[in-house]
C-alpha cells in the first residue's frame, strides 16, 4: 500500500493496490478579502474606492499643474523641430543603414530645440579620421560622434542619458546621433 500526500493540508491517505481509496479528505480553503476600516465603497469585484476623496488645497493643485506644464512640450518648438527634420530629409542627406546622417549644425539645432538647451556641444571621436569623399559626396565628410552635451544655464548634461524622450524622437525619425556630416 502506498501513500498519497495532499498538497493543501499535509494529510497522507492510504491508496489500495488498485488505485482506489477508501478514505475521503475534505480541504476547506478560506480566502479573506476584508475591506479597509475607512469609508469604502466597492466599485466592482474586489475594487474599493475610499470616500470621501482626500482633500487637497489649492496650492498643491497649482504646483501639480506647473509640473504637468513643464513636462508638456511647447507646440512651437515641436513644430520647429519637425520643420528641421523635414528640411533634413529634403536636402538629400547621406543615409547609412536606413539612418539619416544630418549636418552637425542642423543636428545641434534640432537637439537644442528638443532639449530646450542654451547651447549644444557635439564632440567628435577623432576629427582627423573622418570619411571624406568615399561615400559619394566630395564636399562633405562624415565623422563619428563621441558625446553630445546640452548646456542650459550653468548645468551641463549628456544628451543620451538626460533626455531619453528627445533621443526617442530622433530615433523614430531615423536621424543618427552616432554619425554627423561635417561642412
Amino acid at each position: 500500500m502506498s501513500h498519497l500526500r495532499s498538497g493543501f493540508s499535509g494529510v497522507s491517505v492510504p491508496i489500495g493496490a488498485d488505485g482506489s481509496s477508501h478514505n475521503t479528505i475534505t480541504n476547506n480553503i478560506t480566502i479573506k478579502n476584508e475591506k479597509p476600516k475607512e469609508d469604502v465603497q466597492e466599485v466592482s469585484d474586489g475594487i474599493f474606492v475610499v470616500y470621501p476623496p482626500k482633500e487637497r488645497d489649492l496650492k498643491q493643485a497649482e504646483e501639480r499643474l506647473e509640473e504637468i506644464k513643464k513636462t508638456q512640450p511647447d507646440n512651437e518648438k515641436v513644430i520647429h523641430a519637425l520643420n528641421l527634420i523635414i528640411e533634413t530629409y529634403y536636402s538629400n542627406p547621406l543615409c547609412v543603414n536606413h539612418w539619416v546622417i544630418a549636418e552637425s549644425q542642423v543636428l545641434g539645432k534640432l537637439i537644442g530645440i528638443l532639449t530646450d538647451a542654451d547651447r549644444v556641444d557635439i564632440t567628435l571621436q577623432d576629427p582627423t579620421c573622418s570619411c571624406s569623399g568615399c561615400c559619394g559626396s566630395s564636399e562633405k565628410s562624415i565623422s563619428s560622434i563621441d558625446t553630445i552635451y546640452c548646456i542650459k544655464g550653468n548645468e551641463t548634461k549628456e544628451f543620451r542619458y538626460s533626455y531619453p524622450e528627445a533621443k526617442k524622437i530622433l530615433d523614430d525619425a531615423h536621424i543618427s546621433t552616432k554619425l554627423v556630416a561635417l561642412e
